[in-house]
């Protein structure tokens, strides 16, 4: 089973530096029915096992058997993706009203999008907004694509553009980690493993939105 986990920084005036992990459970369990529960929690001030108190849950259903990929913007806004093979995945907005521990909210495909990617393998595994929500990189199992998103709105950017490939991405299997450098001027992946390593690639936003590396 995979898990999705996303760092988040939470503007709290109660605790002015404070951030949140969304941990979605969005996969096919090993071929079950996902759950579609995103949890989130505090970030814990120090790294131990330890248990920890829910800050809220999302709980959604849509169509897709499986997905690897949450997207949340600065506004707070969120996007699941599905995975699928080829890579023209399915991507929608988790909406606000799925913010109840009760109840559980359909997602609205009819905003749906569809990436315009094509890969020989099931993709894609993972994916990350930039802080400024500007620039939005998807990595799939051999390539990782950069978009510009347009005004803001990431379901019709994936549904219209045809992303760029990161050019000096070397491959490295399994990658179904990614996330920017605060700064906007690098990102770094993680590949799945007994004590992988973390890899760091430089980025040029600056001409014509393209990743350089």
């Amino acid at each position: 089973m995979n898990l999705v986990v996303v760092v988040v920084f939470l503007s709290d005036v109660s605790a002015p530096r404070r951030y949140c992990l969304y941990i979605a459970d969005i996969g096919d369990r090993g071929g079950n029915v996902p759950v579609n529960n995103i949890y989130v929690v505090r970030e814990p001030a120090t790294v131990q096992n330890s248990s920890v108190d829910l800050a809220g849950v999302l709980k959604f259903n849509w169509t897709e058997p499986d997905a690897e990929t949450l997207l949340i913007s600065p506004d707070a806004r969120l996007f699941v993706v599905s995975k699928v093979t080829g890579g023209k995945a399915t991507v929608a907005q988790v909406p606000l009203t799925a913010w109840n521990p009760t109840s559980r909210v359909d997602l609205d495909l009819s905003q749906s999008g569809t990436l315009k990617i094509s890969t020989p393998s099931r993709d894609p595994l993972g994916g990350a907004l930039s802080p400024d929500g500007k620039f939005l990189l998807i990595v799939a199992e051999y390539n990782i694509y950069f978009y510009s998103i347009v005004n803001g709105d990431v379901i019709k950017t994936l549904n219209d553009q045809v992303p760029t490939e990161v050019n000096t991405y070397v491959r490295t299997p399994s990658t179904q980690s990614i996330a920017w450098a605060q700064d906007q001027k690098s990102f770094f992946i993680l590949p799945e493993g007994s004590d992988p390593s973390l890899y760091a690639y430089s980025v040029d936003t600056s001409s014509s939105g393209i990743v350089v590396g």
